[in-house]
């Protein structure tokens, strides 16, 4: 059985999902101060209706591109990768607090981090299509 290393899968981007979710609950109720059950469910719906929205604009903009065939599948995995690069920032965002130009480094690397592993996955998949 041949596996690709590239090839996206959803356990590091559901993973990293739960991990932003748990972060954000985390940072209203230790920092803010602002803890109530029901804050997940709404994190969770949230972030779940917005990565919904997201592929679906993704996908027609595949679409318009005559890309047709990706799998939603893949995208969703792709478009799912940003919450790793969120609860590391979130992580960082509840240790340093305040110091907002440590916050705003962080932000920007992680932001390069995320733009350069998108192109390679997009890459990726322009290969696969021809």
């Amino acid at each position: 059985m041949k596996t690709d290393v590239e090839e996206p899968d959803m356990y590091v981007p559901f993973m990293g999902f739960i991990t932003y979710t748990i972060l954000y609950v985390l940072h209203l109720g230790v920092i803010e101060d602002n803890f109530q059950p029901d804050v997940f469910g709404t994190m969770f719906g949230w972030a779940v209706g917005l990565l919904a929205f997201e592929l679906v604009l993704v996908k027609g903009a595949f679409f318009l591109a005559g890309s047709g065939g990706v799998s939603s599948f893949d995208l969703a995995a792709i478009t799912g990768y940003k919450y790793v690069h969120l609860s590391f920032i979130m992580f960082f965002f509840n240790i340093m607090g305040h110091f907002y130009y440590v916050l705003y480094g962080v932000f920007f690397y992680f932001a390069v981090a995320a733009a350069f592993a998108e192109s390679r996955f997009l890459s990726h998949i322009r290969n696969y299509q021809s």
